[in-house]
């Protein structure tokens, strides 16, 4: 097992002062979008920027609704591909960004590892039979205040 040494990138202004920069990108996304717009020099790492795209994507394809113009949120996405596609690792649990046991192996989700707060085994069921039976990984805290349900 290999383990690595590498810091993560912290926020060194504002509300989110001293926090990584991947947590806040899974809990308030708004905030991001806020810097983007903001702090002309703002950027994020590329796999930050992954991380956003596919948070951004899963809550189009989820359909919520934000405290702030989603479009502002969708113009900073860079997969484009992927956007038009809605192609995403995260799907929406109960208001939460998690992803299936199947995409545990994906890079972005490997890369948000230590930011799960639940493993969770879920069943669908379709016409009395368990029709896709998997394991969610939560990301739990979202800012709740930048989500309307």
């Amino acid at each position: 097992m290999q383990i690595s040494d590498k810091k993560e990138r912290t926020l060194t202004f504002g509300k989110y002062k001293g926090q990584e920069i991947k947590y806040i990108i899974l809990t308030d996304i708004g905030y991001i979008v806020w810097c983007f717009e903001n702090i002309r020099r703002f950027k994020l790492t590329d796999e930050e920027q992954a991380i956003y795209d596919a948070v951004a994507i899963m809550i189009k394809k989820s359909d919520w609704q934000m405290t702030f113009p989603m479009w502002l949120m969708y113009k900073h996405i860079k997969n484009r591909d992927a956007f038009e596609k809605l192609e995403t690792p995260f799907i929406d649990n109960f208001a939460n960004i998690a992803f299936k046991e199947l995409e545990k192996d994906n890079p972005i989700c490997k890369s948000i590892e230590k930011y799960i707060t639940s493993k969770t085994h879920r069943s669908n069921i379709a016409g009395g039979f368990s029709a896709d039976d998997f394991v969610v990984y939560s990301i739990e805290n979202f800012d709740e205040s930048e989500h309307v349900l």
